[in-house]
């Protein structure tokens, strides 16, 4: 700029701390060992990098109005909590992919189908309220022997209905 009360046409060096009451704005770049920034607001147009930094610490809210990409892992300690649908650039529409294990703490609640392409399994009891279809054999691996209509590895509370033949073993 070539306005104000002290205006320098070649550079201003300190080896003390510099201290602004209002606005500073910075045509070119900044290099800091260290600096505290009470508010920053950045902006580019060119679609490249604006800041780049070794790390950054934010004590407060970060609030990020344009996409937040990592090229790296992405570690959060407290909750995931979004407005929106969480997306993954998956060949699946509207997939959210996990490529290892997954691991739930609490009840998992689905609004539409849960569809898997590979064996389920499930460690532990568990209720399936509504019908239930089995589009291939039923294997039962339990081999508890039936001694009332209530015990034995398979218990209903209803009739049985068989389309064939049942073979007693």
């Amino acid at each position: 700029s070539t306005t104000g009360a002290i205006t320098a046409t070649g550079g201003i060096a300190t080896q003390d701390s510099i201290y602004v009451g209002k606005n500073a704005t910075i045509s070119g770049s900044l290099s800091s060992g260290s600096a505290n920034v009470n508010t920053l607001y950045v902006a580019s147009n060119s679609g490249t990098s604006v800041i780049t930094v070794g790390g950054v610490g934010i004590g407060g809210n970060a609030l990020v109005g344009g996409d937040l990409q990592t090229n790296s892992d992405l570690y959060v300690v407290g909750k995931i909590i979004s407005n929106a649908a969480i997306k993954s650039a998956s060949e699946t529409p509207n997939a959210f992919d996990i490529a290892g294990d997954a691991s739930i703490g609490g009840s998992l609640y689905t609004i539409q189908d849960i569809v898997g392409f590979g064996n389920f399994s499930i460690v532990g009891s568990s209720s399936l309220i509504g019908n239930t279809d089995v589009g291939g054999a039923l294997t039962v691996s339990d081999t508890t022997d039936a001694t009332t209509s209530t015990t034995g590895s398979i218990i209903a509370g209803g009739g049985v209905g068989v389309g064939k033949s049942i073979n007693v073993g």
